[in-house]
C-alpha cells in the first residue's frame, strides 16, 4: 500500500473513532420521571391531611385526589400514621378511603431490623 492510503486509513479510523465516541454521548437513555406520591397523614379522629389540607368527608376527598391524578396521573397514594397512632384512627381514614372510592394498595413500611 501507498503511503497516501495509509495514512487516508488511519485519518478515516479516527474521524470514525470520534463520530462513535460522540454519538454514543448523545444517545444517552432518556431519564424516567418519578413517580407522584400522595401523601395522606392519619390525624387522631381518623380524618386524613393531604397537602395541608384536612379531609372527613369522602366526596372533597374523592374531588382532591382527582384533582391530584389530573395533574400527576398514576401517583401513588401513600398512607402515613405516627407510631403511636391509634388503630381506631388508621381503620377510621382507611374507611374514609374506601367511602370516597379510591383505591388502596395496602402495604407497611416498618422500622429496617437492627442487626448486633
Amino acid at each position: 500500500m501507498s503511503t497516501f492510503r495509509l495514512a487516508a486509513l488511519g485519518i478515516l479510523a479516527v474521524l470514525a473513532a470520534v463520530y462513535g465516541y460522540y454519538h454514543l454521548g448523545q444517545t444517552r437513555p432518556a431519564e424516567t420521571p418519578k413517580e407522584h406520591a400522595i401523601i395522606a397523614e392519619v390525624l387522631s379522629d381518623g380524618a386524613v391531611s393531604i397537602e395541608g389540607e384536612r379531609f372527613n368527608d369522602p366526596v372533597k376527598l374523592k374531588a382532591k385526589i382527582a384533582d391530584i391524578r389530573k395533574k400527576y396521573p398514576g401517583a401513588k397514594i401513600h398512607v402515613r400514621a405516627s407510631e403511636d397512632m391509634p388503630f381506631k384512627a388508621v381503620g377510621k381514614a382507611f374507611k374514609l378511603f374506601e367511602s370516597a372510592g379510591v383505591p388502596l394498595g395496602v402495604g407497611f413500611i416498618t422500622e429496617p431490623r437492627k442487626v448486633d
